[in-house]
């Protein structure tokens, strides 16, 4: 210890911190670089056969569900029918056609999912469960949300569902834009309540 505070008296602060700046730059430059090789790399395309763990609690929409599988290669998108239903934890197999993100005129699908680390998706692909996650805390929010659209009706239903569940994506558009007139938008993102029921289910 008494050798380190001698160097330290020796050499500036100034020069710690030029150091220290480096130091960092340089570890920032290395994750680039990583994450650029990752998104770089060729990507499987075509017919393909993958097996994977569905990582993410499925987002169910008006018309379908999209599920994100983690293969031992990299993370894919899926777009399902309603019904049958999946669950958080299922190991799939899935075969289909292997795209990559569509490119938008107003907007840039492939750099949304990028985020995330998904560079592929695919549409309806044939789907065999290899094994089911019987997790009951999933299936007592999956009751939770039964009780609330079959017993409440809509906007009530919705609001409440984004609130407690996260299920935004279940919003009708022109609900999401009475509450963005209004400027209460916000009371559907995370919340208190939704964190702490995030943090149940997953742990």
């Amino acid at each position: 210890m008494f050798i380190l505070y001698q160097l330290y008296r020796k050499v500036r602060p100034r020069t710690i911190y030029f150091v220290l700046c480096f130091i960092l730059i340089l570890i920032i430059i290395y994750r680039y670089q990583i994450f650029n090789n990752e998104f770089n790399k060729p990507k499987i395309r075509g017919n393909v056969v993958l097996q994977g763990k569905i990582i993410k609690e499925p987002d169910v929409r008006d018309n379908n569900i999209k599920l994100t599988l983690e293969t031992d290669k990299e993370r894919v998108l899926i777009t399902v029918a309603r019904y049958p239903e999946y669950d958080y934890g299922d190991e799939i197999k899935i075969s289909g056609e292997l795209e990559e993100p569509v490119v938008f005129e107003d907007f840039n699908y492939k750099n949304y999912l990028r985020k995330d680390r998904i560079y592929s998706v695919m549409y309806y692909p044939k789907i065999e469960v290899l094994n089911k996650n019987h997790s009951y805390l999933f299936s007592f929010k999956d009751k939770i949300r039964q009780v609330i659209y079959k017993n409440m009706s809509s906007p009530q239903s919705s609001i409440l569902g984004a609130m407690l569940l996260g299920d935004k994506n279940r919003m009708p558009n022109d609900l999401k834009e009475k509450l963005n007139k209004a400027g209460v938008r916000h009371i559907t993102a995370v919340s208190g309540m939704q964190t702490l029921v995030q943090q149940i289910l997953t742990n």
